[in-house]
């Protein structure tokens, strides 16, 4: 009976060990600059950008949007809209976000409603503050 015990105490203490000792490495999101950026060429740096859309386009752009930044072109950031605007802030590979954009001034989606002429972009640093793409109304 003692002989049992110690077998299943030597062995909770060989796999405590063993997952005490074992490192669980995740590896940083493809999304994030690795300490090699600067050897990088520009096209290819992280970047940030702000995309302002001066019209309502409505709720399946957005629905799009979010679907065309995220899982298509792996970007992180924020739509924000209101009743007259939407605000995108997009970071991510710098060539991606440009393809971003050029889509954004496509209208694509929108059945020929919207011509993407009042689309305005601030580019900025990348900060690397989102994990995901999100869609939020402006309070």
């Amino acid at each position: 009976m003692l002989s049992s015990f110690l077998l299943q105490v030597s062995v909770l203490l060989l796999l405590s060990s063993t997952l005490l000792t074992s490192s669980f490495h995740v590896p940083p999101p493809p999304f994030l600059p690795s300490t090699s950026l600067s050897s990088t060429s520009t096209s290819d740096s992280f970047s940030h950008a702000k995309i302002t859309l001066k019209s309502n386009t409505g709720g399946y752009f957005r629905a799009r949007a979010h679907s065309e930044a995220s899982k298509f072109r792996s970007l992180t950031g924020s739509l924000t809209f209101t009743d007259d605007c939407h605000m995108i802030v997009v970071e991510g590979s710098k060539k991606k976000i440009e393809g971003f954009i050029r889509w954004c001034k496509k209208g694509e989606g929108m059945g020929g409603l919207y011509d993407g002429s009042d689309v305005e972009v601030e580019w900025g640093e990348f900060e690397g503050i989102w994990d995901d793409f999100y869609v939020q109304e402006a309070k």
